[in-house]
């Protein structure tokens, strides 16, 4: 299946088939003010994509009559016929090179490219200007007095999103558990390899579980009197208690904690 990219460049095609379809040549060749004829921008369209997908890409030049809607060259409004003849040699002859257009190529730029935009970054260029270009051509539709046009985004059809790489499995084989990650494209991976930040709280293969240690009798003097104060907090959290203790002075209060605190104390020295 063609790169995620290439099937929406191909949406794209199709958009802009049905949104000139209706055209005669008669229009097709009408210029209003500076903006450029129908016919002009399907041969200029035709015009980037052999330079992307054929000329620099395989150093092949298909239909050189479209060399003359490159940019910046003198406007030439060719026949509305001959220009969509020309737009569907090109794209015919650049679909093959599509096809394969995936992975390590999409980043790797050509040796006929003068820029630094790889082949990902051209289609994303060719999607574009195909857009750019759509909606100046319904703005001239509307001079031309054309009604119900097109909505645009139409239907997507069979060129829904999908993420790359995802004619794999959609999940982890079975007893892979909760640990599967997700890779490249959304779909789920094979589960993660342990890392040098999960290892660092694993414990080594073979080795034994650390001793307890036993807490000294200080520690437990103290532990004693923090729980002496902590229960002693709980017993006033009843309900009549509570309003008792919103009454009482602080240092009733205090005076109460510091009682059981001392007691808590003798009885730990008195323990063996």
């Amino acid at each position: 299946m063609p790169h995620p990219l290439v099937v929406q460049l191909r949406f794209t095609r199709r958009e802009w088939i049905r949104g000139l379809k209706t055209v005669t040549a008669e229009e097709a060749a009408r210029r209003f003010g500076a903006i450029n004829p129908i016919a002009w921008m399907i041969g200029h369209l035709a015009w980037q994509e052999q330079l992307y997908w054929l000329e620099r890409a395989q150093g092949r030049i298909v239909v050189p009559e479209v060399k003359r809607f490159g940019y910046g060259k003198p406007l030439d409004v060719p026949a509305l016929d001959e220009a969509w003849a020309w737009w569907r040699a090109v794209t015919e002859a650049a679909d093959p090179y599509l096809d394969g257009l995936s992975g390590p190529a999409l980043t790797r730029r050509w040796k006929r490219e003068s820029s630094r935009e790889t082949p990902g970054t051209k289609l994303h260029r060719t999607t574009y200007h195909y857009w750019f270009h759509l909606g100046e051509s319904q703005a001239v539709r509307q001079m031309l007095g054309h009604t119900k046009l097109p909505d645009f985004v139409g239907s997507f059809g069979t060129s829904q999103y999908r993420p790359a790489g995802s004619l794999r499995a959609p999940h982890p084989p079975e007893g892979a558990g909760s640990a599967a990650s997700r890779g490249e494209g959304g779909s789920l991976a094979k589960p993660c390899a342990r890392t040098a930040a999960t290892a660092r709280h694993e414990p080594r293969r073979g080795a034994t579980a650390p001793t307890p240690m036993r807490p000294s009798a200080g520690g437990r003097g103290r532990a004693a009197a923090g729980g002496a104060r902590r229960a002693s907090r709980q017993s006033l959290t009843g309900t009549g208690a509570a309003r008792q203790m919103r009454r009482a002075p602080r240092s009733m209060f205090r005076a109460t904690i510091e009682a059981q605190t001392r007691k808590a104390q003798a009885s730990t020295k008195a323990a063996p």
